[in-house]
């Protein structure tokens, strides 16, 4: 192993990020904290609006607070690894998508349901508060329902990278423009 400064300036920059890095030190500031709170209001209502009058599913508000929670702490280290002062709406979009369908916050209450929504409602709620995020209408985007389907099945048969989503997003953001 070498030494010398090439390797405790690693040393330093490791120990420089990972004293920044970890989920408690970002999720500790009042910013971070503040952010939060706007978002799961923003997710709360989209839910409320989207799927509130449902049957047998719920949101499930501690799996939605760590969605929220880890979407900002991965968007606080792209932006610190990668010297990004401001992440664009693709990309905060993106990283709510990539953790809704991961955490999965909503859930059944019993087992009378129809498949496909079982399979789908989580990925359905992610693109929807991406629509939302982009400030897009959702009603704006039924003509492009057949993308939208295809970007559900990715989002549910296929591991995507946050990157992946906001192209992604972008894409669907130009589809619903038009």
């Amino acid at each position: 192993m070498t030494e010398g400064p090439v390797s405790d300036s690693a040393l330093d920059l490791w120990s420089e990020l990972n004293d920044h890095s970890t989920a408690a030190k970002i999720l500790d500031s009042p910013k971070i904290q503040d952010t939060i709170l706007r978002r799961l209001w923003l997710l709360t209502d989209v839910y409320q609006k989207q799927f509130g009058d449902w049957q047998n599913i719920e949101l499930n508000e501690y799996v939605l607070r760590e969605s929220v929670e880890s979407c900002l702490c991965d968007l606080y280290r792209l932006k610190a690894f990668r010297g990004i002062t401001q992440e664009d709406e693709h990309k905060q979009a993106a990283f709510l998508v990539k953790w809704i369908t991961k955490f999965r916050p909503i859930q059944f209450r019993n087992t009378a349901f129809d498949k496909e929504s079982i399979v789908l409602v989580n990925e359905l709620f992610a693109v929807y508060v991406a629509l939302v995020v982009l400030n897009l209408d959702p009603k704006n985007c039924c003509p492009h329902w057949q993308y939208i389907r295809n970007f559900l099945y990715l989002l549910h048969y296929h591991s995507c990278s946050a990157e992946q989503i906001a192209s992604e997003m972008y894409l669907l953001e130009q589809l619903c423009r038009r």
